[in-house]
Formats: C-alpha cells, structure tokens, sequence
C-alpha cells in the first residue's frame, strides 16, 4: 500500500478489537490506521469530523442491531465502503447485509488477515467503481431528459412542438374534462419581416409573441408552436374564454416592447381562428383542420382578426 489505509472499526467487543487491529496492523505492515469506537451513534459522528477509507461495522452493537446498522451509518455516510464484519454466519444474512448497502461481508473467526485486507481493499474500489457508474447514469439520465425535452418542444419558443402537443392532448381532452376550445395563431405579414429584417430578427420576434401569448394564457392553457409563425393554443372554457384570449394577445401585442424595438414605426399583428371543442376528444388533425378553416375563411375580412366558426358546438356564428 502507498499511502495508509483509514479504517473506521466499529465494535463492541474489546476482544474482537484488539483481535481485528492486530490482524490489520500484521497484513498491513504498518499502513492501516484504525479508528475503533463501540457504538453506531459514535460512528456516525466520527464520518462527519474525519475521512475514513473504509469501515468495518458488527452489526450486533449496543445502540442498533441488524441491517440497521448498516442503513444508520449509510444515511450519514452515503460515500463510504462498508464491509460487515460479525459473528452472524449465514448467507440469508450476508445477503441482506449487501442488499442494506454494504459491500462486502466477512464473519470473524472464519477469515483471515490476507482476506480481511483484501475484501477492505476490494470494497473500496468497488464502491468507487459504483458511484462512477452511478455518475454515469445520472448524466445519461439527464442527457436523455434534455433529448426528450427537444423531442416535444420547439427550439426556439420552448413551447411544445406538434409532437408534443399530441402528447399533451390526451390528457388534457379526457372525457370529464370541462369544455375547452383551441385558437389557430397566424402572424401577419411575418414572411415580409424575414424578407426586409433576416430570419435572426423574424425569430426575435416570434419570441416576443410567445411572450404576449404567455402574458394572456392561464396555467392550463396549453401553447405549442406547429410550425414557422403559426401557434396554437388550446384552453379551457366556452365562447367567452376563448375571445377574452383572442383580444388580450391582439391589446398584448399592441404594447409589446420588444416587439416595438425589433419593428420600430410597425405594428405586428395576428389572425386567431377560434373552434369550441366542448368536452368531445378530437386529435391534433381534425382541430388543425377545423382551425385552419376557419382562419382561411376569416382572412378575407382582412388582418388583425379574432374568428371563430364554432363549427364544432352547432353554434355558427362569428365574433365581432
């Protein structure tokens, strides 16, 4: 061994001490250093002042007995090698000792300097070998999350993408549900933005509508980009939750800073194809079909409209 081994030895027996120090200090040759103290409370206060390697725990100790030994010491120190080492023979034992978070196990009496020092060895670097490869499957948990965030929310808006307003749709139009009603978002004149500005400037200002859409959406609205300056969004609530909607993104995007700095001397405007769902489950095809309709049809009447073709509820006609 290069550098000494901190051994943290938690025993009540005097005897098995002594025993245990003299088979390390014998195998070690003088490069473990043993920290021996009786009770797990002692134990557990020894992990927060200091840094052990490894510890060597009895599971048959004055203030706990059992696995819980092992799970005590554990929750205090999560990062520590714990090898068991107790007179309870038995792999039913050794078995829940392993399965309580140590890792390894050894009875007395029946294992020897060579081994003992080996199994104390072996922990540390299997233990080691554990949290890396925990590590490791945290970050790819993590990088697996991120790529499912991408998988369902546009790039740029953060707001979900088709696919993951399909996703969201299937709960969010259970039977049971209340009424709700999706609104089709179809910015004016945004391709003569790109044209004249670029597309880093037109980007700019789709962040600034999301913005406006966010300033007039509650918890429960869902918003999803279906793709270049067309959105939707999808609420709960009849007729007059849907126009209440409408109008507040045309008065928020009227006031828009930063919309006003992108466009100085413009106003940006939107069409909003409105269509009740009531409580019926439509998926996201058929109320882009109906949206679209109703857009198609609205936009003769020119820019800037709120429309709604309340095709689905029976009721047909429009807002003002």
């Amino acid at each position: 061994m290069s550098a000494a081994l901190k051994v943290l030895q938690v025993e009540d027996d005097p005897l098995d001490a002594r025993l245990l120090k003299d088979m390390l200090a014998s195998e070690g040759q003088g490069q473990v250093q043993v920290t021996h103290v009786e009770y797990l409370s002692d134990a557990k206060q020894c992990v927060k002042d200091r840094h052990y390697d490894v510890a060597l725990l009895d599971l048959m100790l004055p203030d706990e007995k059992g696995v819980a030994t092992i799970e005590g010491l554990r929750a205090d120190a999560p990062d520590l090698p714990i090898v068991v080492y107790t007179g309870l023979p038995g792999l039913s034992v050794a078995r829940d000792a392993i399965r309580a978070g140590a890792d390894d196990y050894a009875v007395k009496g029946h294992t020897d300097a060579f081994t003992l020092v080996r199994k104390l060895s072996m922990a540390i670097e299997r233990h080691q070998l554990k949290r890396a490869l925990y590590g490791q499957l945290t970050a790819l948990s993590a990088e697996n999350q991120q790529l499912m965030d991408l998988s369902f929310h546009d790039p740029l808006t953060g707001l979900y993408n088709r696919r993951g307003l399909e996703e969201r749709l299937r709960s969010y139009l259970e039977p049971g549900q209340p009424d709700s009603y999706a609104t089709l978002i179809d910015v004016d004149d945004f391709r003569d933005i790109n044209d004249r500005l670029g597309h880093h400037v037109g980007d700019q200002v789709l962040q600034e509508v999301v913005q406006s859409m966010l300033a007039c959406s509650q918890g429960q609205t869902v918003l999803a980009r279906i793709g270049g300056d067309e959105f939707l969004a999808v609420g709960h609530g009849g007729r007059a939750e849907a126009e209440a909607h409408g109008h507040c993104l045309r008065r928020a995007l009227s006031v828009n800073a930063g919309i006003q700095h992108l466009l100085p001397g413009r106003r940006l405007t939107c069409c909003q194809a409105i269509t009740l769902l009531k409580r019926r489950r439509l998926d996201l095809a058929e109320i882009l079909e109906h949206t679209r309709a109703a857009l198609a049809h609205g936009k003769i009447s020119g820019k800037d409209q709120v429309i709604g073709q309340w095709s689905l509820s029976g009721d047909d006609a429009a807002p003002r």
